[in-house]
């Protein structure tokens, strides 16, 4: 009887098992491209653009209010400038000196569809197809001073305002975001800033809005929870109480009466 190797066995099992294993492997690479292709999360399909080729960021370094106005100068929360910084990615240091500390850039605006909560990077070309420059026959969406150059790693939003609300598009809210657009940044890969979302309402509606801190001759409706012409804005107006301040001196003299 003639002896069979073992080398003898493994090749006939391997002849065996060869289309089965084609088979299972094609079948599990043809339902990863298929989930991929319809994940709604970060596309792989630009790979020199991963976040390890995006070594610096541009970021806000304070927050928008949750709701903007249009034809109203873009400030922050406490109604400061905005500040943009470049930050080293990993580190989170600041970017004072080179040439990239004076990096030129633009002001725009995204679909606040564009997630960003995720953790992961987005390539270049995800980030153009998510902004919104306008809708037909409008105005560009953001006017103003569109453009600034950062100086030792700083830059700050200008005089920039929304010609537009936000309630054409799907999510009804918009981001901000910054890009770099210096000739001498193609390549380096700087990640974009991007803001939180908000909402942008025509400008008619901003007199009636509450000042997060209002002043002390700001009318005393601008309070939270006191309504403009509401029983209790009547109530105060009738005792002469009609600004923030005469609200703080009654309450020295006579907490109880509010």
């Amino acid at each position: 009887m003639k002896e069979v190797s073992l080398q003898d066995i493994a090749v006939k099992i391997s002849a065996i098992l060869e289309p089965t294993i084609h088979r299972v492997v094609k079948e599990e690479v043809e339902s990863l491209v298929h989930l991929l292709q319809s994940s709604p999360g970060r596309s792989l399909v630009h790979p020199l653009e991963s976040s390890a080729s995006r070594g610096l960021q541009l970021h806000f370094s304070n927050k928008l209010p949750p709701t903007l106005f249009t034809n109203s100068i873009i400030r922050d929360e406490e109604h400061a400038s905005l500040k943009i910084i470049l930050v080293d990615t990993r580190s989170r240091d600041l970017i004072e000196h080179g040439p990239l500390s004076s990096t030129k850039v633009e002001i725009l605006v995204l679909n606040a569809d564009f997630a960003t909560d995720s953790g992961e990077d987005w390539s270049e070309s995800e980030f153009n197809a998510c902004i919104i420059r306008q809708r037909e026959g409008k105005r560009p969406l953001l006017v103003g001073d569109l453009t600034c150059t950062l100086v030792n790693g700083i830059g700050f939003v200008g005089n920039v305002t929304f010609t537009d609300n936000s309630s054409w598009v799907r999510s009804r809210k918009f981001r901000l975001a910054v890009q770099a657009v210096s000739s001498a940044t193609k390549g380096t890969g700087i990640r974009e800033a991007v803001s939180e979302a908000f909402v942008v309402l025509d400008h008619r509606g901003e007199s009636y809005q509450k000042h997060n801190r209002p002043s002390l001759e700001d009318p005393v409706w601008r309070l939270r929870k006191i309504s403009r012409l509401g029983a209790t804005h009547k109530k105060l107006e009738c005792h002469g109480i009609k600004t923030v301040r005469d609200f703080l001196m009654q309450y020295h003299i006579d907490p109880d009466f509010l």
